[in-house]
């Protein structure tokens, strides 16, 4: 459902996938190949992050590029950077 009320900003609902993660985190603990599913959730949440991170770059400069088109000022004009 939150796929449909916020559309691409994904970093909006992110927790929407945190049951899985905790469900996967569990599982490692109880399995004998918990190195390996351990180090694919460490690279799961490097690559969330990374993914985040990005999207919400690209988010703040649509806000900022939408309150200059509205004649809107910005009190703190740092410049956003998007890896």
């Amino acid at each position: 459902a939150f796929h449909l009320i916020y559309g691409k900003e994904t970093f909006l609902y992110v927790l929407d996938f945190l049951p899985a993660l905790l469900l996967l985190a569990g599982f490692s603990a109880l399995n004998a190949r918990r190195i390996a599913i351990r180090i694919l959730v460490a690279a799961l949440i490097v690559v969330a992050g990374g993914v985040n991170a990005q999207t919400f770059g690209h988010a703040a400069l649509f806000v900022k590029g939408e309150a200059r088109r509205a004649g809107l000022h910005d009190p703190v004009d740092t410049p956003v950077h998007v890896p």
